[in-house]
């Protein structure tokens, strides 16, 4: 996700806010309006009782001497039937007393209002912050702060991410963490010093991290220890997942890739097998030229950089001992930049 997408996305969702707030604008400005609307509609309807009522009627027919003129005539009209069994969404604009809205009612709306913002605007600012943390990881080392409470109050600590990326599997993996805690040393000439220290981590055991302590602890400058410890352990991963994928690659390589015509879409291993750090590496090879289930299989042991030992075994090969020799010079000493060059000019001849 680059920038201008990230600022796209915190637009959009302001845009939102803002239209959510309108929108509540209008309606408590509506509301307004038909509850006064109402009340006047219920003062009329009193009044109109009020002077329709029987003791009113009852004296406007009397004669000066006491008497009625005319029979006595019930003419008393109820009120209006009101029904008030709401939804429990909507009950609380409606209440028993005739009005809509009781004047404590009015303000509880105006700060649902003002809620509905506040989380609204902490919602925007907490997408902004894992977008930009996001980009801040696609460098590959990103460092953060950690839970004083864990913690004693003098420590000093920090905590270093490293996120590597995969072009086989177009997607990061999970990242490895890394705690640095400073502690109190005596050094050669037995002044009390305080050097940063490999605390806690979740790093491949193949890392040299021996090594990586000393170099911890010699550096005179706490910031450059902290960059080196941080560029050296990216560039052991970085390294080891470029071998990944690139031996993972060599899954794709179909028949039809090295100029067989049958089986085109057939892959050229049928198995393969590698340690974590991709040292070594075992590879089933499907025999072109036997009507047997046997396979040739193809043993490399790596470096970081080169393919250093190879071993191959070839199966139904009459005089194969000069093959193996030509396939072993072939892949050993290899570059793992070359990798895939190099093993596809072998597949071509097995």
């Amino acid at each position: 996700m680059n920038a201008a997408q990230l600022d796209r996305d915190i637009a959009d969702i302001k845009g939102d806010i803002r239209s959510v707030v309108l929108e509540l604008t209008h309606l408590q400005s509506e509301h307004q309006t038909l509850l006064e609307e109402l009340q006047q509609l219920e003062k009329t309807q009193s009044q109109e009782f009020e002077s329709e009522s029987p003791d009113s009627s009852e004296n406007s027919k009397k004669n000066t001497n006491g008497t009625n003129t005319h029979p006595e005539i019930d003419t008393y009209i109820p009120q209006i039937i009101r029904h008030e069994h709401f939804d429990s969404a909507i009950s609380h604009f409606f209440t028993a007393n005739g009005t809509s809205e009781t004047p404590a009612k009015r303000p509880k709306l105006s700060k649902l209002s003002e809620n509905l913002l506040q989380r609204s605007e902490r919602l925007v600012n907490l997408k902004e912050n894992i977008l930009y943390e996001n980009i801040y990881r696609l460098v590959g080392v990103t460092a953060f702060p950690l839970n004083k409470f864990t913690f004693s109050a003098g420590d000093e600590v920090l905590g270093i991410r490293f996120d590597v990326y995969s072009h086989t599997r177009s997607c990061f993996l999970s990242p490895h963490y890394a705690i640095l805690k400073k502690i109190v040393a005596v050094d050669k000439e037995e002044a009390i010093v305080k050097n940063w220290t490999l605390y806690r981590h979740t790093l491949p055991v193949y890392l040299p991290l021996g090594q990586l302590q000393k170099d911890l602890q010699c550096s005179t400058s706490d910031s450059q220890a902290i960059f080196d410890f941080a560029l050296e352990v990216r560039n052991h991963l970085v390294k080891t997942q470029y071998k990944s994928d690139k031996i993972d690659q060599l899954q794709k390589i179909t028949l039809g890739n090295i100029g067989i015509n049958s089986n085109i879409s057939k892959t050229v291993i049928s198995k393969l097998e590698k340690d974590i750090q991709c040292q070594r590496v075992m590879l089933s090879i499907r025999n072109r030229t036997s009507l047997t289930k046997k396979t040739h299989s193809i043993e490399i042991f790596c470096s970081e950089d080169v393919i250093e030992i190879a071993n191959v075994d070839l199966v139904d090969i009459e005089d194969k001992k000069k093959l193996v020799l030509l396939y072993e010079s072939i892949l050993k000493n290899s570059a793992i930049d070359d990798l895939l060059k190099n093993f596809r000019k072998v597949f071509e001849h097995m």
